[in-house]
Formats: C-alpha cells, structure tokens, sequence
C-alpha cells in the first residue's frame, strides 16, 4: 500500500475530515503530484498530513493548493478524550509532522489550518511562524429568525429586490456554464484566473458526483446567467470556496441574492454551521459581516528552510 492509498484509508476511516482534505480533492486540485505524512502510534495512524511539492525558481515548497481553503493535517482523536489530553496530542503531532517536514528538504512550507486546530504550540517549539487570518462563520443552529435578524438591513433589501427579478435554480446551471463565468469575472478584471479551468470543472463535477455540492445559479428572465456559487459540505460544516459574477449584471446585487439562498438551504438541511470560508479583500469582508458572519480566526502555519528564498519571495 503507497501513501495515497494508506491516506485514503484514514480518510474513509475518518467521516468528520474536511472535504478539502479527503483524498480526491487532493488528488484533483494537486493534478495528481500529492503524498502524505503520518503520525503513527502502535501500528494505528492517529493523524495525516497530505501535501503537495511545488518547483518555483529553483526552489521545492509545500503551499495550500488552489481551491482549498483549508490544508495542514487532520487528528484521529481517541474518543471521550479530555482536553487537557487533547492538546498533549495536538503538540505531539505537530512536533513530529515538522520533524517529517524537515527531512523533505524543502525551500518553503506553508498551509493554512483549520479553525478547529487553534493550538499551533508544537509547530512554535519547531521555529514555525504564526499568522491570524480571518475567516467568517454563522452559527446555523440558532432559529432563522435569529440568524436572519444578524444581518444587515440593506443585505436583507438587496437580496429581496434581487428575488423579484432573478431565477434561482440548484444544479441548474450546467458545471462548463459556470466555468465559464469564473472566465468572464477575472478577464473584466484584467486579472489571469489564479486557477485551471480544468482543475475547477473536474473538481466541481466530483463534488457533485459524490453528492457534497449544490451549484446555485441566478440567471435573469431573459436566460442571462448573473451569478453562481459552489457550496460544498461534509459532516462538519457548509462552505461557499467559489463564487463567480457576470460584471455586465453587477446591479442585480445577484451574488448577495445566492449567498442568502445557500445560508437558508444550508439552515433547512440541518447543518450546524455555515463557513463562508474567510476573505481579507475590504469589499469581501463587507458583503460577509453584513450577513451577519462572526469573524473567526485560523491559523497560516509557515516556515522557512531557505534564507534566500524568504529574501527573493519577500522581494516578490
């Protein structure tokens, strides 16, 4: 068994692991060039790490992949475990996941951890660096009218005039439509999509092969495709890691329309909580606090091996 198969395994024995860190989204977002570490006790896998080497400049390093929101490792917690037990582990598994990361030889290591991993000891005692990055969540089991009372009036406005003059459909845009639209939005900007348009179709149609998606779509009376969102879920929580607008139909305020229709479909389907998956951008940041998203921190694990490439990508 190879470490893909053996991290597939831990995946499939792990049904509370993050969608971004299953063994097929790595797989499609890395284009295939993955491994993964382990931490091993008694023969058992307790926790994994999967990553991906990337080439720039001469120089190897470990970045989250495209598309992924959230990478590091994942912990097999023992069960009814304390919390006094529970970060021992926690600093076990990060002191040795950066010895493993150590012997890799690389130039560079970067991954943004989940927020339920706060504890960033282990890798601090390692020389790694610490950075807070926000991400925004709403609690979904509270009743709608809590959570609809959260958000801001003007939201509520914008959503409501936008229902009176959109169609909203759930997987009812085809995967190459909204491909498409993800196109369009960076072109206007005059900006090169960060992303393979290969890479985004494959991952979106296995999201919604395997059931972990819904594509909502607002498109005008006239058949005009306005907006779209990918939300994809796992037992842990809701999330919205792609959304794409048409920039000719921006004053049909259609992206706050969908991101108020995948809130309410996520409350309707009983998940505990929505993850709108973090933003820095200030006219990002606006639009999710305004829906009454709770500012929630993680943590952006790094650590240079190389002075001379911090020097040369400091420089960047």
């Amino acid at each position: 068994m190879n470490n893909k198969e053996k991290y597939a395994l831990f995946v499939r024995q792990n049904e509370d692991i993050p969608i971004f860190l299953t063994d097929w989204w790595q797989e499609i977002v890395n284009k295939g060039n993955w491994d993964a570490l382990f931490v091993e006790r008694k023969g058992d896998i307790i926790a994994a790490m999967p990553y991906s080497i990337r080439r720039k400049w001469g120089f190897s390093s470990i970045i989250t992949p495209v598309l992924t929101p959230i990478s590091g490792f994942h912990i097999a917690y023992p069960d009814n475990i304390g919390r006094i037990r529970r970060i021992s582990i926690e600093n076990q598994v990060m002191r040795e996941f950066a010895r493993s990361l150590g012997r890799l030889k690389i130039s560079f290591y970067s991954h943004k951890h989940s927020f339920r991993y706060p504890n960033w000891l282990g890798y601090k005692w390692e020389g790694f660096s610490q950075t807070s990055l926000p991400s925004y969540h709403i609690d979904l089991t509270r009743t709608w009218e809590a959570i609809t009372a959260d958000m801001h009036p003007d939201t509520k406005r914008l959503a409501r005039n936008a229902s009176k003059q959109l169609i909203v459909s759930k997987n009812g845009v085809s995967i190459k439509a909204f491909c498409d639209l993800n196109v369009l939005t960076y072109e206007r900007q005059k900006m090169r999509m960060p992303f393979d348009y290969e890479v985004l179709y494959r991952l979106t149609a296995a999201s919604l092969e395997r059931h972990q998606a819904l594509l909502l779509s607002a498109e005008t009376s006239d058949g005009r495709l306005a907006a779209c969102v990918l939300c994809v879920f796992d037992r842990g929580a809701f999330y919205t890691p792609i959304a794409a607008s048409n920039p000719d139909l921006q004053t049909t305020n259609a992206a706050t329309l969908l991101y108020y229709e995948a809130i309410r479909h996520a409350y309707e389907q009983r998940f505990d909580l929505f993850d709108f998956t973090g933003s820095s951008m200030p006219q990002i940041e606006h639009l999710l606090r305004y829906f009454g998203a709770v500012q929630t921190p993680y943590n952006l694990i790094e650590r240079y091996y190389s002075p001379l490439f911090r020097h040369l990508r400091l420089l960047k």
